[in-house]
């Protein structure tokens, strides 16, 4: 089954959330090190998602995110905070539908060596508009410091109807060290389109430039493909109801070198980009979940990062019936929702995380899980080592339900600083009491310890909106992570 991740079709009881400061106030490093989620400096990465169908003044569907710090003993839940449009210093208003928190993206935007939240909203309005048909959209930036995050920067979509910032990703497409904000706007020529935000060296302004590009909706991600020392952007799209994407090779979003890829080579809705061989050049990895004219139940494609440009076919297609993959292929399991990397048993290498959304397991439909693969010198490794994950896992909160979803959402970043990742997953469909698909529901979030041996089966934590202070009800909590 297909996600729609469209909030037209989403009709849900929210609750209100009353406005709040922002981020308080972290451990300050002595000397910041610049990563991925670092907002405070202190060394351990950040944990942020987002209920962007959330009510918050109010306003049904204004939206939020929701940040945890990290710390050596996993994420320090008694500081979690939520910020939305509510929130003092975050420019704007909420309003109805705007969905702040749509997508997610994270990086030292302005290099002072604190990592910034960049925030999709892709349907929020300024001024006289209010039909959601002519939202511009906009992307915030949250600006790290030693006391977390504290300032705030706002851009709009140019263009009424564009619904900038429906999906978000970091590149940094100039090579300057810094990232800038990719967003795509979905309602821009049929095939969405990409927009380019850069923020000065030390600044706060948020500064739209005159880059940008056609093709790109969804499942954006970015890093260096070709090893010329720009980050190259992966966008998708639709086009006559198949997937497509392409490339954006360095420099430019509006000059760059475009690679279209052949006949087999379509795309997915998920995106995630690393160096899996340690060669200097990172790969693609595309979450196929939706395309059936590959295998049953989805696929994920890598695609070799190479210096004279990729390949039109993928170097390889992992699926549910490849040897050594655990489970089985079904038509609707939904494999490849969601995909992530990262080092989950420290051995130096990428691992990967495969969400499959529309998993059953015996009776209860769509209850989802979450296959991990080993990293290893020559990347991924399917023949052996293969786990799979569910809700009645030893050692994972909750238990199987009818449209759980788990695995709909996948993440993997070390936030206790012992050089192995914790994995996030998410389950929309958490609680939830829709009558017909798409079955949102209240959400939840499960993180998983890494270990030597891949997740530990103690220590998992689990988030959900109601830990917040936020009335849960169809959320739905967990529905982006950054990337």
């Amino acid at each position: 089954m297909r996600m729609r991740r469209d909030w037209a079709a989403l009709a849900v009881a929210v609750a209100t959330v009353a406005g709040s400061v922002l981020v308080g106030a972290g451990t300050a490093a002595a000397a910041p090190v610049a990563h991925r989620s670092d907002f405070n400096g202190d060394g351990y990465e950040d944990f942020v998602t987002s209920a962007p169908a959330a009510t918050i003044g109010g306003k049904a569907g204004a939206g939020y995110v929701a940040v945890v710090p990290g710390g050596p003993n996993g994420l320090v839940t008694a500081q979690r905070k939520v910020i939305s449009q509510a929130t003092d210093g975050v420019p704007g208003d909420p309003g109805t539908d705007d969905n702040f928190g749509y997508a997610l993206a994270t990086g030292d935007f302005n290099g002072d060596g604190y990592d910034d939240l960049a925030v999709g909203a892709p349907r929020d309005r300024t001024g006289s508009t209010t039909r959601l048909s002519d939202a511009p959209g906009s992307v915030t930036v949250l600006y790290g410091s030693p006391a977390g995050l504290v300032k705030a920067a706002r851009a709009m979509g140019v263009t009424a109807g564009a619904q900038t910032g429906y999906a978000v990703t970091a590149a940094d497409m100039d090579g300057n060290g810094r990232p800038e904000v990719v967003a795509s706007e979905y309602r821009v020529a049929g095939y969405g389109g990409l927009g380019r935000f850069t923020v000065s060296k030390g600044g706060t302004a948020l500064t739209r430039t005159a880059d940008y590009a056609t093709f790109g909706v969804y499942g954006l991600a970015a890093g260096d493909v070709d090893g010329d020392g720009h980050d190259d952007v992966v966008a998708q799209w639709a086009s006559n109801g198949l997937r497509m994407f392409g490339v954006f090779h360095g420099g430019k979003l509006s000059d760059a070198s475009v690679w279209w890829p052949g006949a087999s080579g379509m795309g997915g809705s998920a995106a995630a980009v690393g160096d899996l061989d340690k060669d200097g050049k990172a790969e693609i990895v595309l979450g196929r979940e939706d395309s059936p004219w590959y295998a049953a139940g989805g696929d994920v494609a890598i695609w070799k990062g190479r210096t004279g440009g990729l390949t039109d076919e993928p170097q390889r297609v992992v699926t549910q019936a490849t040897a050594g993959v655990p489970g089985t292929a079904e038509d609707g399991d939904r494999f490849g929702s969601s995909v992530a990397l990262g080092d989950l048993n420290g051995d130096g290498h990428l691992d990967l995380a495969v969400g499959a959304a529309g998993e059953d397991t015996g009776t209860a439909a769509d209850s989802g899980s979450v296959t991990l693969l080993t990293g290893s010198a020559t990347g991924i490794v399917t023949a052996t080592g293969g786990l799979v994950l569910t809700q009645n896992t030893t050692g994972v909160p909750g238990a199987n339900e009818t449209h759980d979803q788990f695995g709909q959402g996948v993440a993997l970043a070390d936030h206790t600083k012992d050089g192995k990742a914790e994995l996030a997953v998410s389950a929309v469909g958490e609680n939830n009491t829709a009558a017909a698909w798409p079955y949102y529901g209240d959400g939840a979030v499960t993180i998983l310890r890494g270990s030597a041996t891949g997740p530990a089966a103690t220590g998992a934590q689990s988030l959900t909106a109601a830990a917040f202070g936020v009335s849960p009800a169809g959320q739905p909590f967990g529905w982006a992570f950054a990337r």
